[in-house]
Formats: structure tokens, sequence, C-alpha cells
């Protein structure tokens, strides 16, 4: 069986907590190191979720969400430091989930397991619409 594979957006050696242990569990996990990097990435391979956790200011991650979403239709999650007015602008330019302090490994976990099974459930019936 393919394994799912997820891409990480940190800041550089940011994010090293255990939800990573959680998420190695269910995929393979690819760890960017910064906006230009993932964006890189995000333009030449194919992943199952993108999760965002950077320390970065409001407008960053907005304007990082809206690219993506230019990009891929892939699930998208953000994790924020704390509460914040900018989490329902995150969700209307395309974020699927955004997750604010605190929250727990598997919380975080749950909600990738859940997005991935979604779209790669989506992915599959549009295969099978194409092919008949």
């Amino acid at each position: 069986m393919k394994r799912n594979r997820i891409i990480v957006i940190v800041d550089e050696n940011e994010l090293t907590w255990e939800s990573l242990g959680f998420l190695k569990q269910q995929a393979e996990i690819y760890q960017a190191t910064g906006i230009q990097d993932a964006l890189s990435h995000l333009s030449v391979c194919s992943y199952h979720l993108i999760l965002i956790a950077l320390q970065q200011e409001p407008e960053i991650i907005c304007q990082l969400v809206e690219t993506i979403r230019k990009l891929v239709i892939t699930p998208v999650i953000v994790l924020l430091s704390e509460q914040a007015e900018i989490r329902s602008k995150i969700i209307y330019l395309g974020a699927d989930v955004v997750l604010t302090e605190p929250y727990t490994a598997e919380e975080v976990s749950l909600q990738a397991y859940a997005l991935i099974r979604r779209y790669t459930e989506w992915k599959s019936e549009r295969r099978e619409e194409k092919r008949t």
C-alpha cells in the first residue's frame, strides 16, 4: 500500500514535538524549512496533507495559505500559537483546519488522519468517474 505523504512547513528547526511521531506512523513526512522550500516542493511533488506551523506574522500565514490554495487542492492544517482573530480569514483563504494552542499531538494527528482519509477517498472517486 502506498504511504501517504505530508509536508510540514515550519520555521527552521521549530517543530520537534511529539505529534510528528504520531504523524510518522500515518505517513511519510517532508519537513520544509521555510516558505520558499515548501512552495518549491509543492510545485513538483504531490502530498496528501499540508501542515503549517510557522511563527510568522498572521498576514504572512494568510498569504501562504492563499498561495498554496492556488497551487494545489491538498488539505491544509494550520497551527497557531495563540487565539487569533485571523483564524476565520485563514479558513476563508483555503485552510481546512486551524488549531490554536493549546492543542495536543493526538488532536493534530486525528485531524490529519480525517483529512487524508477524505482527500484520498475523493481522489479515488474522481479516478473512478473518469474511467466510466
